[in-house]
């Protein structure tokens, strides 16, 4: 079974119709699988399949495939979120070149390293998000000596 089907399942199991726009969205999001997506770029790459598509349609949609688990919302540090396909039913966090944009999984959690600071505190965590930002090794190599 392919990544597309799986979600097309998912959606119909939680009771929602897999519309045209949905299909368009996870289209883009499997095309630009290494990349971050900001929802006007999402909103562009729909809107070249549909014309029609309003931004609030894609807005709502992005917001239910994030409350379904089907992609990641990423908080880069600017004052919208960035969207990516949540490929791995593990828990992971990114790498993120800040010249491309390209995202990659690292499967480490630093919030082991906290445990006991958290204790100490009485603190406990519900949720949390560790993004890694920096040069990937293509736009390195651009950079070359400004690095």
């Amino acid at each position: 079974m392919n990544l597309q089907n799986d979600m097309e399942n998912k959606l119909r199991k939680e009771g929602y119709k897999f519309t045209k726009q949905r299909k368009s969205i996870l289209e883009v999001f499997l095309r630009e699988r290494k990349s971050l997506l900001s929802l006007q770029q999402i909103y562009e790459k729909v809107k070249e399949k549909y014309p029609t598509v309003d931004f609030s349609t894609i807005y709502r949609n992005i917001e239910l495939l994030v409350n379904l688990d089907i992609i990641h919302k990423i908080y880069t540090g600017k004052p919208y979120g960035s969207y990516k396909l949540k490929e791995l039913n593990k828990h992971h966090h990114h790498i993120i070149c800040i010249d491309c944009g390209k995202a990659e999984v690292i499967e480490f959690c630093p919030l082991g390293l906290l445990e006991s600071q958290l204790k100490k505190k009485n603190f406990l965590p519900m949720e949390h998000n560790f993004e890694v930002f920096g040069y990937c090794a293509e736009c390195k190599v651009k950079k070359g000596e400004l690095l």
